[in-house]
């Protein structure tokens, strides 16, 4: 990879001076445009409220996530833990009841594990710009295709009750 032209104009020779000169940027670029003043106690206060009442998510079967790993897309690169979509194919039974259990144990705890939200961040350079400009790379973040797993399975799930919501809304009339 070329040297990166920083922004106050010298050049990011090493691997940690080009890494620290993109996050300087993408700290620029992707920061909120109107952001309150809120402390952490009272994000914490507004988390804690209790959600509306509402059925939960019926728990994944095995044979929905084994539908869900059989239609990832072969082209999709793995995150950083490097476990590809040919690898996930070939899980044997006993993996894929793991791997199931895993995304039951999300929807039961509503806790998202923390190593799921990972994601490993690349600079692509953008077709016909200078390489040796910051503002053109393109980053793509690679999150571990299982958590992709769980959120196809989890927008399904979503998209099943919503349509269900919304056919029951046409024939109610009273409460």
């Amino acid at each position: 990879m070329p040297p990166i032209r920083k922004s106050d104009g010298s050049w990011a020779k090493s691997d940690d001076e080009k890494a620290t000169t993109f996050a300087d940027h993408l700290q620029q670029v992707f920061t909120p445009h109107h952001l309150p003043n809120l402390t952490d106690a009272e994000i914490s206060a507004f988390l804690d409220v209790p959600c509306q009442m509402s059925l939960p998510i019926k728990p994944f079967s095995s044979k929905e996530v084994v539908e869900a790993l059989a239609h990832i897309n072969v082209r999709k690169a793995p995150g950083y833990d490097l476990i590809s979509e040919k690898v996930l194919e070939e899980l044997p039974k006993k993996a894929v009841t793991l791997l199931t259990i895993l995304c039951n144990s999300i929807l039961r705890l509503s806790y998202y594990p923390l190593l799921l939200k990972f994601a490993q961040i690349i600079m692509v350079p953008k077709p016909g710009k200078p390489v040796d400009d910051v503002t053109s790379y393109r980053p793509i973040s690679l999150i571990p295709i299982p958590s992709k797993v769980f959120v196809k399975l989890l927008l399904k799930s979503l998209r099943s009750d919503i349509e269900l919501s919304t056919l029951l809304l046409d024939y109610q009339f009273a409460f």
